[in-house]
């Protein structure tokens, strides 16, 4: 099958597989794979926005917390 696998659910894959196999002619099974192959990459497209806007965050945060130590070092407790 030409379509990825990234990003689709386990029902969604179920639903590609079943359309797959029902399209009657060529240009069926390339709307059919065309559509759940542009599902997929919005989808990658979701995924790969929150883990950016994660990212930002875990920056932001560590930037805060090295601010911190550097503005308060009698307060940044000793690691031993």
């Amino acid at each position: 099958m030409a379509v990825e696998d990234n990003y689709l659910t386990i029902k969604q894959k179920a639903q590609r597989d079943k359309e797959s196999l029902e399209c009657k002619d060529a240009l069926e099974c390339l709307e059919v794979e065309s559509r759940w192959f542009l599902i997929s990459g919005k989808q990658n497209l979701a995924v790969f926005a929150g883990g950016a806007a994660a990212l930002v965050g875990t920056a932001y945060e560590g930037a805060v917390s090295l601010g911190h130590v550097i503005m308060h070092p009698v307060d940044t407790k000793k690691c031993d």
